[in-house]
């Protein structure tokens, strides 16, 4: 689960991203080095925009919560309800 907030600026960083690689690929292709320069960097500098959004998220947020788990309920994984069946709780050895 995420914020609808936090999810809108993974979006926007991609779609910048994605926008910063084409614009240095045609830099290149027109052999403008300045140019090139720049949008390759901007290309470069997703993974550190992502990197602050996270720790934004997390640090500064704090951990998001579904209603039921600030409620105290506690949510049981697939994997436990599965082990708790019959068929698995048996021992096979």
């Amino acid at each position: 689960h995420t914020r609808g907030g936090t999810f809108f600026c993974y979006l926007s960083f991609f779609v910048f991203a994605i926008y910063s690689f084409l614009q240095s690929q045609a830099a290149q292709s027109d052999v403008e080095r300045e140019r090139f320069i720049f949008w390759h960097s901007m290309w470069h500098f997703f993974p550190l925009k992502v990197s602050a959004l996270m720790l934004f998220d997390v640090y500064v947020l704090g951990d998001h919560k579904t209603p039921t788990e600030k409620n105290g309920a506690k949510t049981k994984l697939l994997s436990t309800i599965l082990m708790e069946t019959e068929f698995y709780s048996k021992k096979m050895f």
